[in-house]
C-alpha cells in the first residue's frame, strides 16, 4: 500500500473508549481542534498545528508525543502528570507513556488551552491556520467535505496535499478532489501551484486503488469515531476522476494577478477573505 492512513481494527473500540471525552472536546471545538488518523497513530491539530502525536504503546497504553517547544515554559507543563512522567528520548519531541485512566487530566481542558496558548506565541502560521478555517468551512458537509489534511504517500518524494476532499457523485458514492491551500501574498502562486496540483491529481488517478481503499476505510474508522455527523453513511465508495483547485486566502489585491493567470490555465480557484 502506497498510503495507509487507517488505524488496526482491533485497537480502535478501546481507542474509543478510551479518548472519547477528548472527541466530545474536539466536536465543541469550533473546528479549532481536529483529529486526523494516521498509519496506526493519530495527530491531534490545533489551528493546523500539529500539538500532539497519540501511539498505541504495550499493556493498552498510550505514548504521547508533544514538540518541546510547545510544552516548554507553557502552564501544561506545571501539571503533575508532566512533573512525574518521566520523557522517553531526549529529541526534540517530549513523550510520555499514559494509562487510559491517566488520558482525561493529561488532555483536560486547561492543559489544552494552556498548550494552544504557548502554539499561538511560538509557532503561528497564518496559511496553516487559513487551511483550519477551510476544514471547518466544509465540516458536517454532505456535498463535499474534507476527509484528510497534509496528505504524504511515499511517491509524491517530499510532497505534502495540503487537504484532500471528497465530492459527492450520488448518494454514498463520492470522487476525490485535492485542495491546495495558499494566503493570497504566497509567491508559490505565479506558477508552482498549477503544475503541484496537476502532479497531485495524476498521482492519485496512478494509484487509485491504493487511495480508494485506504480513504474507504478511513472515512468508517473516522465515521465510527464520532468525529462527524454529517455524512450520515457508515460506508460510502471511492469512484473516478480526480478534481482539484486551489483556495486562496486575502491579500485580495496582489492575489488577483495571480487567479488571473490559473484560470487562464484552466485551474479552478476559489477565495475567501481571510
Amino acid at each position: 500500500m502506497l498510503i495507509n492512513r487507517i488505524i488496526k481494527e482491533e485497537k480502535l473500540g478501546k481507542f474509543k473508549e478510551d479518548f472519547g471525552f477528548l472527541i466530545d472536546i474536539i466536536n465543541q471545538s469550533n473546528g479549532e481542534l481536529d483529529l486526523s488518523i494516521r498509519d496506526n497513530y493519530f495527530n491531534l491539530y490545533y489551528n493546523g498545528h500539529n500539538l500532539s502525536k497519540i501511539d498505541f504503546a504495550s499493556n493498552s497504553s498510550y505514548r504521547i508525543s508533544i514538540h518541546r517547544k510547545y510544552y516548554e515554559g507553557s502552564k501544561a507543563n506545571e501539571s503533575v502528570l508532566f512533573q512525574e512522567k518521566e520523557p522517553i528520548g531526549k529529541n526534540e519531541y517530549y513523550t510520555i507513556k499514559l494509562t487510559s485512566s491517566e488520558l482525561p487530566s493529561f488532555f483536560s481542558s486547561l492543559n489544552l488551552k494552556n498548550l494552544q496558548s504557548k502554539i499561538r506565541e511560538v509557532n503561528h502560521s497564518e496559511e496553516l491556520s487559513f487551511e483550519q478555517s477551510i476544514i471547518s468551512q466544509y465540516n458536517n458537509r454532505k456535498v463535499e467535505f474534507i476527509i484528510d489534511r497534509q496528505v504524504t504517500s511515499q511517491g509524491l518524494k517530499g510532497g505534502r496535499i495540503d487537504l484532500l476532499a471528497l465530492k459527492q457523485k450520488e448518494n454514498s458514492i463520492y470522487e476525490f478532489e485535492v485542495f491546495e491551500v495558499k494566503i493570497g501574498n504566497n509567491p508559490d502562486l505565479k506558477g508552482a501551484v498549477a503544475q503541484q496540483l496537476k502532479d497531485y491529481q495524476e498521482y492519485i488517478l496512478r494509484n487509485f486503488k491504493d487511495f480508494k481503499f485506504c480513504y474507504e476505510k478511513h472515512y468508517e474508522q473516522k465515521k465510527y469515531l464520532g468525529l462527524f455527523s454529517i455524512p450520515d453513511y457508515d460506508r460510502i465508495k471511492i469512484e473516478q476522476p480526480v478534481s482539484g483547485r486551489v483556495i486562496i486566502g486575502g491579500y485580495n489585491e496582489i492575489a488577483k494577478k495571480y487567479i488571473d493567470n490559473l484560470e487562464e490555465q484552466g485551474i479552478i480557484v476559489q477565495t475567501f477573505n481571510y
